[in-house]
């Protein structure tokens, strides 16, 4: 992602100065920051110099531009709680279309569909 990023990073043609995604002004360089096993990255842009006690210090401003290898997705478990909203019958076929459709992209086997639809029709001849 890090050399990614300097391919969208793109450059004024007058001043070729690199332009930042986040907020849309030039920025001086990125920094990598390591945290535990993660590295993320972060445009630095220079606003202007301070002194102080006699002192000359850079005033920079950071804008976070992600990890440097993408972000990692991960599906939270849902507890019999996080079906409360299932209750209504909108919510539930909405639901159960994606439900359908994420099969169908998946292409389980036979077998595996075959319990599926025992346990539906389980469901259905219960009521």
């Amino acid at each position: 992602m890090y050399e990614e990023f300097h391919r969208r990073g793109r450059r004024c043609r007058d001043k070729g100065e690199r332009i930042c995604p986040r907020c849309g002004k030039p920025y001086s360089y990125t920094e990598r920051h390591k945290v535990g096993n993660r590295v993320y990255l972060y445009a630095v842009h220079y606003e202007r110099y301070e002194r102080l006690n006699n002192k000359i210090k850079k005033k920079v401003r950071k804008c976070y531009l992600g990890p440097e290898k993408g972000y990692e997705y991960t599906v939270k478990p849902l507890s019999k709680e996080g079906f409360i909203w299932l209750k209504d019958r909108q919510n539930a076929m909405d639901y159960l279309d994606s439900l359908i459709k994420y099969l169908q992209a998946c292409k389980i086997d036979r077998e595996v569909m075959l319990k599926f639809t025992e346990r539906l029709e389980k469901i259905i001849n219960k009521e």
